[in-house]
């Protein structure tokens, strides 16, 4: 990140930074911390991955106790798995998703989804921003879990690093594909995945890797702008550190290896790859067109670059590009749109362009943005409220997303609606449409609204679903009127709700049911 390097190393997420030019970091500076690492050694802060919003996700292991603070006062608190965010300037931390056993190794696809693999819940998520997931018997939000991906384990409770490859260098049954390193079998593994609406599934495809060396433990992979696979081998007769002793002598303190992976033609010739360009030596206008290339972690670069060091020219070259319609890939098209968002000169008909845009990347990516967007006009409003009803529906669950960070008690009709219609081969778009329906009740008057809205009995079903999510009275005192005014009603209420009335009702209102 610009001059240096953001890392971590117990107890605390540091800022390297090469002041005089030398190669070697002369300036050391704390951005978060002490972060937590007493209880397991193993269950650390990792997979640092920088998101399209510009701010650096990762994910915090098993068993530790963490309190992480911004400057800004935002602070989180977490116990073992967990994902959460950072800005890179220490300025403020927020949860991403909540739960896992032991996350360890995070990837972006080119559609904004983030999965991560896990140790002991299941090898892969599919992540929804503000989910629960299974943890060791913790309790979820009132929603139940997040939908899994994948019913198969690889055989393994320790995989660990995971890559989603996207690119062309490699033949087409490689691409929607992930790759996991599995420590206890010296492979990794492989799973293409399949679309089911917005949702994927993981289907088990054979092994990239097999190794004969029981030593073998990859434990991180990344797909490098060069079109490669590299990936970290911790090299260890021992996996973790459970079956012995911290300082048994069989552990081994010395190697670790490097590897990188490229795919041979059938002649067997070695593909080399992209040839790298260094951006700080290149016009803006090259970098620009770096925003469409087919390797995702090269697109990504590219943007960090344009958005850390960007000035008033990048802002009149994209502008000037998207006006004159240059830009014909939809990957330039809805990554600058992020580089404008992240330099705060998004322009509002920019945006309306690609609301309406005929690729549906760009329309999913702009209903990103504007979950990412501070405060949204009545337009923007409707304009989300309308794409529930988008064409694919990955818009459709991004525009959800979108509405769950900006509640309206207006926007609880239209997901009303759209959750009704919805049928259950999409548990991606289905558990979104709950999350987003869940937040609009955070607004004051939202229960007052639909209590005196006349709601027919299938949309009632709806409410009383998501209700045990909204820790308040209110949504409480809806559960008890809907049992009072239809005693049949408490057949088809479960222990979920009970609890939620016993613990939010008022006592009025429990003395009267």
């Amino acid at each position: 990140y610009r001059n240096g390097v953001l890392a971590w190393s117990i107890p605390n997420i540091w800022w390297l930074e090469d002041t005089d030019g030398d190669g070697k970091a002369d300036l050391k500076e704390r951005r978060y911390g002490p972060l937590g690492w007493e209880r397991d050694t193993h269950g650390m802060n990792a997979s640092f991955t920088r998101g399209y919003d510009g701010w650096l996700y990762a994910t915090h292991g098993f068993n530790n106790n963490t309190t992480i603070q911004g400057q800004d006062g935002s602070e989180l608190f977490m116990n073992s798995g967990h994902t959460y965010r950072i800005r890179l300037d220490g300025s403020r931390v927020e949860p991403h998703t909540f739960g896992q056993v032991n996350p360890f190794g995070m990837t972006l696809d080119p559609l904004g989804n983030f999965y991560t693999a896990d140790c002991h819940s299941a090898p892969i998520y599919q992540l929804l921003r503000g989910a629960y997931y299974p943890s060791f018997g913790k309790p979820h939000d009132g929603l139940g879990y997040g939908p899994s991906l994948m019913e198969h384990a690889h055989g393994s409770t320790a995989i660990c690093g995971i890559v989603y490859y996207d690119d062309v260098l490699w033949p087409t049954q490689y691409r929607d594909n992930i790759f996991i390193g599995n420590v206890m079998t010296s492979r990794l593994n492989r799973d293409v995945l399949l679309a089911r609406g917005s949702s994927r599934k993981a289907v088990e495809m054979p092994d990239l890797i097999v190794s004969r060396d029981p030593w073998f433990r990859p434990v991180d992979i990344q797909l490098g702008p060069d079109g490669a696979l590299y990936v970290a081998d911790f090299y260890n007769r021992i996996i973790g550190h459970y079956e012995v002793p911290l300082d048994h002598p069989g552990r081994d303190r010395e190697r670790g290896r490097l590897w990188k992976i490229t795919y041979s033609s059938q002649l067997g010739h070695q593909n080399s790859g992209y040839p790298l360009p260094d951006f700080t030596q290149q016009d803006y206008a090259a970098t620009l067109d770096e925003l469409g290339h087919p390797n995702l972690t090269r697109r990504l670069l590219a943007l960090n670059f344009l958005s850390d060091e960007a000035n008033a020219e990048v802002v009149d070259l994209v502008r000037s590009r998207w006006a004159d319609g240059l830009m014909e890939n939809w990957k330039q098209r809805a990554l600058s749109l992020w580089l404008l968002h992240r330099l705060g000169q998004l322009d509002p008909a920019m945006l309306a362009d690609a609301v309406h845009d005929t690729a549906l990347e760009v329309r999913l990516h702009a209903m990103l943005i504007m979950g990412e967007e501070p405060i949204l006009s009545a337009e923007q409003l409707r304009w989300l409220r309308l794409a529930l009803q988008d064409a694919h529906p990955s818009v459709q669950r991004a525009a959800a997303h979108a509405l769950s960070l900006h509640p309206a008690i207006d926007s609880i009709a239209p997901l009303l609606m759209r959750l009704h219609s919805q049928q259950d081969q999409d548990p991606q778009l289905r558990h979104g449409l709950r999350l987003s329906l869940r937040n609009q009740f955070l607004a004051d008057g939202a229960w007052d609204k639909v209590k005196n809205s006349g709601l027919s009995k299938s949309y009632r079903d709806l409410l009383i679903d998501v209700a045990p999510g909204v820790q308040s009275e209110g949504a409480a005192q809806f559960l008890v009127e809907c049992m009072l005014h239809e005693p049949g009603q408490l057949i088809e209420l479960n222990s979920i709700h009970l609890k939620h009335i016993a613990k939010h009702a008022s006592k009025s209102s429990i003395d009267q049911l």
